[in-house]
């Protein structure tokens, strides 16, 4: 039986936001396994074995210490050939804990995430603004960075007036 595999290092995600609700729902999706069969076949690149049905997926052997997330909020519209933003609520949390993403045998406790800092973009797919919501390090105090200005915010404002959809409002 054909196996591969490989290891990749990595700091950074793109997650994806279509058709997820949730961060973790993302990680579910990142790690799912899909069949690869008839034309989409394993091309094994080897003669005597040729295509071969498998199954693709992804689990994590071992997590960075930090972790940065990026979510997909814009996609490509094949029906009006530009991007556009997607718009729907996606919560994630202040904490995070990925042990059921880990792969089995995987190297050591995986790290709870803290959540540190959120980068929101106010505008639509051709136009926009970001602002920046940071934690002050050892503290629960929020701060939004946008431009010159930085005022102090509840933690509501950084994280759930962030997930999009009706949250957002």
């Amino acid at each position: 039986k054909f196996r591969s595999e490989r290891e990749e290092r990595f700091c950074d995600l793109q997650m994806q936001v279509s058709g997820c609700h949730s961060l973790l729902d993302a990680f579910g999706e990142f790690v799912r396994e899909e069949p690869l069969e008839g034309a989409n076949a394993y091309n094994t690149r080897d003669a005597t074995l040729g295509k071969q049905p498998a199954r693709r997926g992804a689990a994590f052997a071992a997590l960075p210490p930090v972790l940065q997330l990026q979510l997909k909020r814009f996609e490509y519209d094949p029906h009006t050939g530009s991007m556009r933003k997607l718009q729907q609520a996606f919560s994630f949390p202040t904490t995070l804990r990925l042990r059921k993403f880990m792969a089995r045998g995987a190297h050591g406790p995986p790290p709870v995430y803290r959540l540190h800092a959120v980068i929101s973009h106010a505008g639509n797919s051709r136009s926009g603004h970001y602002v920046a919501y940071v934690r002050a390090r050892n503290s629960n105090r929020w701060f939004k960075f946008d431009d010159e200005r930085v005022t102090e915010v509840p933690e509501s404002a950084a994280v759930a007036e962030q997930f999009g959809g009706e949250h957002g409002r």
